[in-house]
């Protein structure tokens, strides 16, 4: 059987302090003793606040802390640790709380153990960082927002160790990579061997493997996974038995001395900017340069207004000014007059309580839309800015093995345009687009928008409560408001239903469209019902499901017997090219 102890360094990896010392720091004094072939640590003196952790690993860094909210007045914990090679041990203990603003700091010891370990001991630990790895991390440009899953340094590479214990120097153990079940749930029947990337699941490059253990501490193997379809999934699996390799029927468990490493998910990764549309707006007429008063636009604004000027880099991203980046400042309206002057562009010309900081510019026409820095009228309306609800965006795309990250660069404040179109969308989308800080969008990023009207669609009587194109997701949150609120007759799927809620499952039926998803369908729109319940009709079915988009539920269809060949939203995803 496995015991508590035959898996202690199964554990997560953390970002930590380390401090490879003994003295005292913060966590007070902490020991280390052998009895027999046992290792003792007691860790957790001084820790004091609203949390403290504490913990000890042997011979790898591994942060299995215990925690406690609110410290307790005697946090001194003591761990023991079994089945021990012979030979000298590294001892790492760790602790946070308040003192340590809540980073762990870790110290060192090492410790020489001479009793031999019980015979029923394992002969060693297979130790996993993470169960995710990453097709590719991207977000460079993001920082510390943009990080690997623990023990992951590479896209589509995992590290995994083997650490002895009972086994004698030099001992050879075997390892496997197998495909396991596929463990979304909507994969049903259930089956092995299923992987859509099958020149992945290798390390260097085979399905199987030897390594050396040496006397103490331990050996990276490095398991190759998908670079490119999420979902797939692999287990490493090792013995000192060479079976494991050439026996077909070899099963991998405590009877035959076999340790798995559980499953590894590829996963994908897909920033997105989340932005929002200002509900009254107008772009300037012309430049407006640093220390100026008076702006110039065709907007009606009114003596009193608070208004706000934004500006965001050019269209094409290559003027010398865009280093400047995105910009706003609020002013007060202490005059509008009539332009009478035909050497300025716009019928209005405004003046402001306080000279510009910073200069607003016109751009350039792109697809028949003109595009421009504006002056937004923040005395309009109780809240200037149309919102969607984003709470749904990382459950819905989990099943499809994507993690999406809400980009930092997100929350720009958009200048109003009514009835848009394709054209309209993409050159909006281009200029206010944060992320995009060149001429070409960073890999996986996508847009979404909430906005305020689509231009009117040819379909009699039909609505449009969001679109996309390309990596562009427009969320209509003034039609939402309308077709929510108005009544059953005029919007009969749509009428009593929560507005915020709908804008919320229209975001993740428009993020899903970046993928291209159900291009057999007409209008890229499926026919089909849920997954998870007949009752309920696809999130990609926009035409059926519109009437369900109050219910919070979001669940696509899967159609198949496997993933090779279902018919599913998610397959779709899963099997797209990374970068997309």
């Amino acid at each position: 059987m496995r015991t508590e102890f035959q898996w202690r360094r199964v554990l997560q990896t953390c970002a930590i302090i380390l401090v490879a010392s003994i003295t005292r720091v913060y966590g007070g004094e902490w020991q280390v003793a052998t009895q027999g072939n046992d290792i003792v640590v007691t860790v957790g003196s001084g820790l004091s606040g609203k949390q403290c952790c504490r913990g000890a690993s042997i011979d790898y860094p591994s942060l299995g802390a215990s925690c406690s909210q609110a410290c307790p007045a005697n946090p001194v914990i003591t761990q023991r640790f079994s089945c021990n090679a012979v030979g000298t041990h590294t001892v790492y203990a760790f602790w946070s709380d308040d003192k340590t603003n809540g980073s762990y700091v870790v110290e060192t010891k090492t410790i020489d153990v001479t009793d031999p370990p019980a015979p029923n001991c394992p002969q060693f630990d297979l130790v996993v960082r993470s169960t995710k790895v990453l097709t590719h991390k991207f977000g460079a440009s993001l920082g510390a927002a943009a990080v690997y899953p623990n023990g992951q340094t590479t896209d589509g590479e995992l590290p995994i160790t083997l650490v002895t214990r009972a086994a004698a120097p030099g001992t050879q153990i075997y390892l496997r990579v197998v495909d396991p079940e596929d463990a979304a749930a909507y994969s049903k029947p259930p089956q092995k061997n299923d992987n859509v990337d099958t020149g992945r699941g290798t390390i260097s490059g085979a399905r199987t493997a030897t390594v050396t253990l040496p006397q103490t501490g331990g050996v990276d193997v490095i398991l190759q996974t998908s670079l490119n379809a999420s979902g797939d999934n692999y287990q490493v699996q090792a013995s000192a038995n060479p079976s494991i390799q050439t026996d077909p029927s070899f099963v991998c468990d405590w009877t035959t001395f076999c340790q798995s490493s559980g499953n590894i998910t590829a996963w994908k990764r897909l920033y997105v900017e989340m932005d929002e549309m200002y509900r009254t707006s107008s772009l300037v007429g012309e430049r407006s340069l640093v220390g100026a008063t008076t702006i110039y636009t065709d907007g009606s604004f009114s003596r009193g207004n608070n208004v706000r000027m934004i500006h965001a880099p050019s269209f094409g991203r290559a003027d010398a000014a865009d280093t400047a980046g995105f910009y706003s400042e609020d002013r007060v309206i202490l005059n509008v007059a009539k332009n009478s002057n035909p050497a300025h562009k716009g019928k209005y010309a405004i003046t402001l309580d306080k000279a510009l900081t910073q200069p607003y510019y016109l751009d350039i026409v792109v697809l028949n839309t003109q595009l421009g820095d504006a002056i937004v009228n923040l005395s309009q309306n109780a809240d200037p800015l149309y919102h969607f609800d984003p709470q749904y965006v990382a459950g819905a795309f989990a099943e499809a093995f994507v993690e999406v990250i809400t980009s930092p660069t997100g929350g720009v404040g958009v200048p109003f345009y009514a009835a848009m179109n394709d054209g309209s969308m993409a050159a909006v989308g281009n200029k206010w687009f944060a992320a995009k800080t060149g001429p070409s969008t960073p890999s996986n990023f996508g847009l979404a928008i909430a906005a305020s009207t689509r231009a009117s669609l040819t379909t009699p009587n039909a609505l449009s409560l969001g679109t996309t194109g390309g990596i562009f997701s427009y969320v209509w949150r003034q039609t939402i408001d309308t077709a929510t609120a108005g009544p059953k007759s005029k919007y009969p799927l749509t009428s009593g239903l929560n507005a915020t809620t709908v804008s919320g499952e229209v975001l993740v039926h428009e993020l899903a469209h970046q993928w291209n998803v159900n291009t057999g369908y007409p209008g890229n729109e499926c026919d089909k019902k849920s997954y998870a319940n007949a009752v309920n009709y696809c999130h990609g079915n926009g035409p059926q499901n519109s009437g369900q988009y109050g219910d919070g539920i979001i669940k696509f269809h899967y159609v198949g017997s496997s993933p090779a060949n279902a018919d599913s939203e998610y397959m779709t995803i899963r099997k797209a090219a990374d970068p997309r």
